[in-house]
């Protein structure tokens, strides 16, 4: 008998174009953990910051299929500063609002399930990021032997 957990908090939807050019949702990656951060541009000291914690732990994430997303509030404009794959997102002000961001920066955590599984205004520890992916109930459930 397997065990079956509802989505409790679903994540916001959000789109962006992917590499032929045409719009994906959050709702098509299913099945694999993502990060969402959330800042005004690419020189905010909080993203920049997020970022780095992002990369430190990226080899351990990227096994788990782990996708990046980033969605500026107001300019989208400039290299970001990572090795991470970073998707930026369509329309950012938008996203924002909708993960109820009305500070300067936010980063989200969802599940493989489609659930809002973290939030935070702060920088999180990679590490933290990873444990909150690996605590995950979909997660949990594949690591069960029945």
């Amino acid at each position: 008998m397997g065990l079956h957990a509802d989505v409790v908090r679903p994540a916001p939807g959000f789109s962006w174009k992917n590499a032929q050019g045409n719009t994906s949702t959050l709702q098509n990656v299913r099945g694999r953990s993502v990060i969402l951060i959330i800042a005004p541009d690419v020189e905010n000291r909080t993203f920049r910051s997020q970022l780095q914690e992002i990369q430190g732990s990226y080899q351990a994430l990227s096994a788990g299929r782990m996708l990046a997303f980033i969605a500026f509030t107001q300019n989208s404009a400039g290299r970001v500063p990572s090795n991470v794959p970073y998707i930026l997102v369509s329309n950012g002000p938008r996203v924002a609002n909708l993960y109820g961001v009305s500070d300067q920066f936010g980063i989200a955590i969802i599940g493989r399930d489609g659930n809002l599984d973290y939030f935070s205004d702060k920088v999180v520890a990679g590490q933290r990021v990873l444990d909150i992916i690996n605590n995950s109930f979909e997660v949990q459930q594949a690591l069960r032997r029945e």
